[in-house]
């Protein structure tokens, strides 16, 4: 068959060239097809009754999250909390905001965290606070590893953040091989958060 001929194929009447309708059909189709899973996994962000912290959720189904609030002594508690099962025990994503504290992150850095975390683990094998700078804001991170008090291997992850009058706080926590394991979701978590005492 001669070329010119293969050619006239693909013309209607007049040499005209047919409109590739059906293959365009069929992309845009897929096109939707890919995207409607996509935006339908689009979860809204967490956000507490007051609009003091604004958060990410965590991807996966997985994940049970919920916004508290409460009265201390000498303070006011908002928090976002998320957790889900994992091996070994359960992981924890926290964000919290005390309204009314006048620390220092020099203070809050330089505590005694080995007393600070006695009802949180029984024995800690590693202990690091460090003053600093995520996303362009000062902090103080925190990372201990040990044994909880219910005898479970733990690993807790702070980041402490001071405004004027408010103490931020965001946390993670969990069996030692399932924070590793969970490391870019518990980054994406850290610096998703947004509160809203740190733009004033």
């Amino acid at each position: 068959m001669s070329r010119a001929r293969t050619r006239e194929r693909g013309r209607g009447a007049g040499g005209a060239r047919r409109p590739r309708r059906a293959r365009t059909g069929v992309l845009a189709a897929a096109l939707l097809l890919w995207a409607a899973p996509a935006a339908a996994r689009t979860a809204p962000p967490l956000r507490t009754e007051g609009g003091e912290i604004l958060a990410r959720r965590p991807p996966g189904p997985e994940w049970e999250c919920e916004a508290n609030s409460r009265a201390g002594e000498g303070f006011r508690l908002a928090e976002l909390r998320c957790s889900r099962a994992a091996a070994g025990g359960t992981l924890r994503l926290y964000a919290k905001d005390y309204d009314g504290p006048a620390e220092t992150l020099a203070a809050i850095c330089g505590r005694d965290w080995r007393s600070y975390y006695r009802g949180t683990f029984r024995e800690v094998s590693r202990l690091d606070a460090r003053r600093s700078r995520i996303g362009g804001r000062r902090v103080c991170a925190v990372d201990a590893e040990g044994t909880s008090t219910a005898g479970e291997p733990l690993r807790l992850r702070e980041w402490y953040a001071v405004a004027r009058r408010h103490v931020l706080l965001v946390t993670a926590a969990g069996p030692a091989e399932a924070m590793r394991a969970n490391a870019r979701a518990i980054a994406a978590w850290r610096d998703g958060v947004r509160f809203r005492a740190a733009r004033r």
